[in-house]
């Protein structure tokens, strides 16, 4: 059969190349039916001259100068109260840490890791549920635990 079809296309070429079939590309488009509006009416074409687009290089952005950040606005960890703050999200690595998405009252996003520095106090664990860590309160230190909610809570 494979044979049969290969013997179909060999005639069908000779034959388009004899002039016996009509090149495609003689053949005309179908006309749009009864009622409806041909493609370019509804969406005509547009040519646009590029040469009449000017081109101004001071207000182009240099693309090797890094973006200017206000100074002093963005807060550090060792800033952080967790007291006031919500786990968002606890991040698996694959060496088996942890890293805890945390928010604070004001819509900041921070990274934590165990170690790192807090208001008053430092990050002491993360496992898949919680966040824990030591802080001052006046003399004495008070641990604080962050729990990570459940779906629907």
């Amino acid at each position: 059969m494979r044979s049969i079809d290969r013997r179909a296309l060999a005639l069908a070429a000779l034959a388009a190349l004899a002039g016996v079939l009509p090149a495609l590309a003689e053949t005309p488009a179908p006309a749009p039916a009864a009622g409806l509006a041909a493609p370019e009416e509804i969406f005509p074409l547009q040519r646009f001259d590029l040469r009449s687009v000017p081109y101004e290089a001071s207000l182009a952005r240099d693309p090797f100068a890094l973006p200017e950040v206000a100074v002093g606005t963005k807060r550090t960890s060792a800033q952080l109260d967790l007291r006031s703050a919500l786990l968002v999200g606890i991040v698996r690595l694959r060496d088996g840490g942890f890293i805890a998405l945390v928010e604070d009252e004001n819509g900041d996003s921070y990274a934590l890791t165990k170690g790192d520095p807090i208001e008053e106090g430092q990050v002491t664990a993360i496992d898949e549920a919680a966040l824990i860590a030591w802080m001052r309160n006046g003399d004495s230190r008070q641990q604080v635990r962050l729990e990570l909610a459940k779906e629907g809570e």
